[in-house]
């Protein structure tokens, strides 16, 4: 009976450690399972990540060309418009100095005009002096007839042109008279002259005035036409560009 029941418990406990190798294999063939899926999953995630990198690369490079061709762009451009802004004030430029010289043209072409039909010109250490003796004024008197206004206009022309000139504008009279009065209706002609100068348009910081009596004469006064030529003004220009 004693060896039935020993042999019945050696049995028992077999079982039970069979049944005890069998959990622990099982225990252990999960864990391997469980390792292996974690594994396996840890691979998955890192080649998602290359994946996602790679992509990303690849997305910043053709983010980086994009940008780098519309900087090429905006520099094409912006140098396209310095050239076209570049041509546009050359010709601007170029415009502007054949429209000067056309003006020069026609101020000389005027002072052509007016030294063969109206105005004496010469020239002496003063510079060009534009003498209006011709165009007479009254015995006596210090207005601007209507022929010296024609002519004081077309000198205003010449004038508005040639911005660079300064004149001086000189009244002279005949002997007739005391030399006191004289001078003072040179200084009449002069300013009246300057005057009629400014309203034409021309600055009066670029014109002076003043008179020189019966000092200075051109003709003899002895003569009824010396004294016409000696009531006069001139108009003396100190720049030389119209030589």
């Amino acid at each position: 009976m004693q060896a039935q029941a020993s042999r019945n418990n050696i049995s028992s406990n077999w079982q039970k450690r069979r049944t005890t190798m069998e959990a622990i294999e099982n225990i252990q063939e999960r864990i391997g399972e469980t390792r292996s899926g974690k594994v396996s999953t840890l691979a998955a995630d890192l080649e998602a990540e290359r994946t996602r990198l790679a992509q990303t690369s690849e997305a910043m490079k053709d983010q980086n060309a994009r940008l780098q061709a519309e900087m090429q762009k905006k520099q094409d451009e912006l140098i396209s418009e310095a050239n076209a802004r570049e041509a546009a004030l050359k010709k601007a430029l170029d415009e502007e100095r054949a429209k000067a010289e056309a003006r020069q043209n026609e101020a000389k072409n005027r002072l052509n005009e007016l030294q063969s039909k109206l105005i004496q010109v010469s020239q002496d250490a003063r510079g060009i002096i534009l003498s209006m003796s011709d165009i007479l004024f009254d015995v006596d008197k210090a207005s601007l007839k209507g022929d010296l206004k024609t002519s004081l206009a077309k000198v205003a022309g010449i004038l508005s042109v040639y911005q660079e000139l300064n004149v001086s504008v000189e009244g002279h009279t005949d002997n007739t008279g005391s030399a006191d009065h004289n001078m003072k209706l040179s200084e009449q002609r002069a300013q009246n002259v300057l005057d009629f100068l400014v309203e034409q348009g021309i600055e009066s910081g670029r014109l002076s005035a003043k008179g020189l009596g019966m000092n200075v004469p051109i003709a003899d006064n002895a003569t009824k036409e010396g004294r016409q030529k000696n009531r006069r003004v001139d108009l003396v220009i100190q720049d030389k560009a119209l030589q």
